[in-house]
């Protein structure tokens, strides 16, 4: 995430009402207790509500001929919106309520990235979160989180899910076959999946289930078979509308297509249950094993937390705060590795935490902020939010900003928490990093425009369109740059410069693909930022155009579109990539000093502290120091 990934869990019984699943603590339900078989409705990446689509429309025949099917159950194999927004996760809801048999299912990427609700519409809406089990017939149904969070960011399962899935492994009955469910099938973006197929294969875990590659395919997963879901509606790739029919039966798993346009399911692929080198015959595409070069770069591994630290790191004072998925902060002693406090903030921590005059404050996705003190951990305030808050603050001045709910932008006071004034700000979740400067605030958000504020007032001063209809390039998740009177975003692949005082357009340039990071010169004179294929770019600020100081190219880095902070530390600059490689470049002229690979996650934080050391934090838990 910035944070998180939640399941979406949830049976419909004859009644048509959603009953909670529990996850563990409880009886687990056995929804077939009396049949040795299984066969399952699968519906996938529906992709609900998609500009332009009619979906939902065309769901409608698809749910009649499931209620009218002999299948035990239905489940979605996640991706059921186009976007996490909340009308959208609302109106899936209410459309899956028309299926009449039990129904469960998984959280895809598409629910959670681009987020407005922090996932907590999930919860609200099926009663439970992140975690799936049930009984089927002689099976053991296991479904777990698996996929990127809001940034572009390498996937993971994280390691209280790990632990959890072991716990359940362990319930299985004698004779009782586990089946796992995730979107992602578990060799493709998660990249700690080798921990996982490992627990599988440890366990016997018979098959995988899963969706997001929008194709029926029988895959190798660490030769483990999973069998892939296709997309709802893939009418434009000659595919029809359709969905998968699943059958567990004589120790085997059997793949159908169902396409509408067609009389009836057709067998795509049949393979035995569980490990199998025969599977070594089929689409793998595991994640490489890239070797750990980061002591080259003179850095050691100070903590592992194990996955995963969705949050970046906070160094300051001699203490590194550190917020884990499992919800607790953490402050450890920066010289000696020791744990000094720990704080359960009761949710799982996505955002960034900062500092102001001893305190670290933090915001969780359920809107609930609270400052701590830095040396105890004691709370000092506490603020409610008016929704969920998916973005990171930032503070200046004194002043904390950061998105206070969907749709709205707040002012607070960060000695006291006390809320100078809220404002409008679009009709979404704001998840960029605020900018502050010359008594303006500039924010960019998921609806491809750039908004500037009165910081003494909240009052919006302009608004400036892309222009660009799609929102797979909007400068919702981007670090806009305030120099000179100018304001430096990176939108649409495009770097543009605006007027500060009006908003007006200087130029746009397109000349290298530009992606999401960006970061500022420690003299303030230069901005920069990475293009598609990870070079970093040293912009020039005094011209009415654009114009490039330098530009440092990488080899070892041959493309990334990490949503991060492009930092400077001692004269060098620092990017983190999405596959957990480092780039250190001379500030001065753009030599590339080198590329080191620091984890197979992707990298959230680079930051400095007072002694001159460089910290690097990794999604899987990992943090680096490099002695000044």
């Amino acid at each position: 995430m910035k944070r998180t990934l939640f399941l979406l869990v949830a049976a419909i019984w004859s009644l048509n009402l959603f009953a909670q699943v529990p996850d563990g603590s409880g009886e687990i339900p056995h929804i077939a207790p009396h049949t040795k078989d299984v066969k399952i409705a699968f519906v996938t990446d529906a992709h609900l509500f998609h500009k332009g689509d009619n979906t939902e429309e065309l769901m409608l025949p698809i749910i009649d001929e499931i209620n009218a099917s002999d299948c035990h159950f239905a489940l979605l194999g996640g991706d059921n919106v186009s976007t996490g927004y909340d009308k959208h996760i609302r109106g899936a809801h209410k459309l899956f309520q028309k299926i009449q048999k039990p129904l469960f299912g998984v959280v895809g990427n598409h629910e959670v990235v681009r987020t407005d609700n922090g996932c907590t519409t999930h919860k609200e809406l099926y009663g439970y979160d992140r975690r799936l089990v049930f009984r089927a017939g002689e099976y053991l149904f296991v479904g777990f989180e698996a996929g990127c969070y809001n940034r572009a960011s390498s996937a993971i399962v994280r390691q209280e899910d790990l632990e959890w899935l072991e716990e359940q492994f362990k319930k299985a009955r004698p004779n009782e076959k586990i089946i796992c469910v995730a979107h992602v099938p578990l060799n493709w973006e998660i990249a700690n999946h080798r921990d996982v197929t490992a627990l599988m294969r440890k366990y016997n875990v018979k098959a995988q289930i899963c969706g997001h590659a929008h194709t029926t395919l029988m895959l190798n997963v660490d030769s483990i078979p999973c069998a892939m879901g296709r997309r709802v509606n893939l009418l434009s790739k000659n595919w029809g509308l359709g969905y998968n029919i699943i059958e567990l039966k004589n120790d085997s798993i059997y793949l159908y297509q169902r396409r509408m346009d067609q009389p009836n399911a057709k067998l795509f692929a049949v393979n035995k249950q569980g490990f199998s080198p025969e599977l070594l015959k089929r689409k793998s595409n595991p994640l490489k094993i890239v070797p750990k070069t980061y002591a080259e770069a003179g850095a050691e591994l100070f903590k592992d937390l194990r996955p995963a630290v969705y949050a970046g790191v906070l160094v300051r004072g001699g203490m590194a705060y550190v917020g884990h998925s499992n919800g607790t902060l953490y402050a450890f002693d920066t010289t000696t590795a020791e744990e000094r406090w720990r704080h359960d903030m009761g949710d799982i921590l996505c955002a960034e935490p900062v500092w102001h005059d001893g305190k670290v404050i933090y915001v969780s996705p359920t809107g609930r902020f609270t400052a701590l003190d830095a040396a105890t951990g004691k709370v000092v305030w506490s603020l409610q939010a008016k929704g969920a808050v998916v973005g990171d603050p930032v503070v200046a001045d004194d002043m904390l900003y950061c998105s206070f709910g969907v749709g709205l932008f707040a002012k607070i006071k960060a000695a006291t928490g006390e809320v100078v004034w809220t404002t409008r700000s679009g009709s979404l979740q704001m998840q960029c990093l605020p900018a502050v400067a010359d008594g303006k605030v500039v924010v960019s958000t998921w609806e491809n425009d750039v908004r500037c504020y009165d910081a003494k007032s909240g009052k919006q001063l302009w608004r400036w369109d892309s222009g660009n209809p799609r929102f797979d390039f909007a400068p919702g998740l981007i670090f806009p740059q305030i120099v000179g009177g100018r304001v430096y975003v990176s939108v649409n692949k495009q770097i543009v410069i605006l007027e500060l005082k009006s908003g007006k357009e200087i130029w746009r340039d397109e000349m290298f693909s530009y992606r999401k990071a960006m970061g500022r010169s420690s003299d303030g004179r230069n901005v920069y930022v990475q293009n598609r294929e990870a070079d970093i770019i040293s912009l020039r600020t005094d011209l009415d155009c654009i114009g490039f100081k330098w530009r440092a190219a990488t080899p070892k880095v041959s493309m990334d579109r990490n949503a991060t902070l492009i930092s400077v530390v001692n004269g060098v600059v620092y990017k983190g990539t999405k596959d957990g490689w480092v780039i250190a470049v001379r500030e001065s002229d753009g030599v590339l000093l080198w590329e080191h690979a620091f984890s197979d996650a992707t990298i959230n934080t680079i930051c400095g502290d007072e002694q001159g050391n460089v910290w690097i934090g990794s999604i899987d838990g990992k943090l680096f120091k490099i002695k000044a």
